[in-house]
């Protein structure tokens, strides 16, 4: 009869001191369509109502009082959660003062047709079981549509978050402008993450020309973290691989503190060419597209490789009689040199090689990094 029970389920707890009472109200109720469970003394009844909570209680005056509970001290009572009306007849109508305080559904005297008492009594009841249902209804309408309006906010929020982030992705992308050198472009990163506000912290590796060192860019921003140069016991030529990576991961946690976002940069291998570690503010990045930011980054950096490839090659070394040649024109005829001149040092370099006639130094790897780093100036000069 109620949202949790049914009209099968409806039960009656009936604690009469007369045992002829008792029946004449249970016939009552049979003809209402309802059946009884009759309890002799209040202890009884407590111990069976631990286990469930009757639809309805009718409890003779004269057993209020009974046991070791006496009826209003029952927590169950207490705690409103048992319906009842009592039962009392005109010898016992004395004993009615006793129950003053305690909220019932009314009294049934046994001098009077007891059918028509009950039947007032069980249609408030029956009313209020049909107000508890619809309630109940109700409540459970108005969770779901909760419900639906939190997933639906929920919905918005990631939407809007996406749609704000993608504007400020947008404006990242723009800082980028056309780079045209890789060089540029390790410079171009580390100008928009150290001036983008919601970056804390980052630092990035990227892999030199002689594929054997991760290389973190020396740069002075505030946010950007420069990493130790990492030496690889072999060649990388197909990009940065896995295990070089755990590696420097490594170095980056414990260099920069918090919960890192890792971003990959590939060119033509299958490996990147450059790793970064940022330390982000969570709110404002929220919704930030990660993955549509490392897209974004190795689609500017195969750009750049495209125009080093189609780009004019740099000027190659002459012969030295020919440089001194140049250099001469130069000092007597103020001739304006078609050359650019770098002078390098190798006498240190020789003296420890001297000195040192057991370590073998690897002739062909140093002529390869320095024409590298020398390329790396002549591009910066150009």
């Amino acid at each position: 009869m109620t949202a949790k029970n049914n009209a099968d389920e409806f039960q009656v707890a009936l604690l009469m001191d007369d045992i002829q009472d008792a029946k004449g109200v249970s016939d009552a109720l049979r003809e209402l369509g309802i059946f009884a469970h009759y309890y002799e003394d209040l202890d009884e009844m407590w111990v069976a109502l631990n286990a469930y909570t009757p639809g309805f209680c009718i409890i003779d005056v004269k057993k209020i009082s009974d046991g070791s509970l006496q009826f209003r001290r029952h927590p169950k009572v207490k705690a409103h959660k048992l319906k009842f009306a009592f039962f009392y007849k005109e010898s016992t109508k004395v004993l009615i003062n006793s129950i003053k305080g305690l909220t019932h559904y009314g009294l049934i005297k046994g001098e009077l047709p007891l059918s028509v008492q009950l039947e007032a009594i069980f249609k408030r009841r029956q009313d209020e079981i049909s107000l508890e249902d619809e309630l109940y209804t109700l409540k459970q309408r108005v969770a779901r549509l909760k419900l639906q309006a939190n997933q639906v906010a929920a919905k918005h929020e990631v939407q809007q978050g996406t749609l704000d982030q993608l504007e400020v992705l947008t404006e990242i992308v723009k800082q980028f402008g056309k780079v045209e050198t890789q060089h540029e472009f390790y410079q171009r990163i580390i100008h928009v993450l150290g001036h983008w506000e919601s970056c804390l912290e980052f630092g990035m590796y990227y892999l030199n020309n002689s594929k054997q060192k991760l290389v973190s860019p020396k740069e002075r921003v505030k946010n950007y973290k420069q990493l130790p140069d990492l030496w690889l016991d072999k060649s990388n030529s197909d990009g940065i691989e896995n295990y070089t990576q755990e590696m420097a991961g490594d170095v980056c946690y414990n260099e920069i503190q918090g919960d890192l976002v890792h971003l990959r940069v590939e060119g033509l291998y299958n490996g990147p060419d450059i790793l970064i570690w940022g330390n982000f503010d969570q709110r404002p990045t929220k919704y930030f597209q990660w993955n549509l930011f490392e897209e974004k980054l190795n689609s500017e950096y195969r750009k750049v490789i495209l125009r080093e490839q189609m780009s004019a090659k740099l000027p190659k070394g002459s012969e030295i009689h020919q440089l001194l040649f140049e250099l001469d024109e130069i000092q007597f005829h103020h001739i304006e040199s078609q050359y650019r001149y770098i002078l390098i040092d190798f006498s240190q370099l020789l003296s420890m090689v001297k000195q040192r006639t057991k370590l073998r130094l690897n002739w062909k790897q140093l002529n390869f990094d320095i024409r590298s780093e020398v390329d790396q100036v002549l591009k910066q000069t150009k």
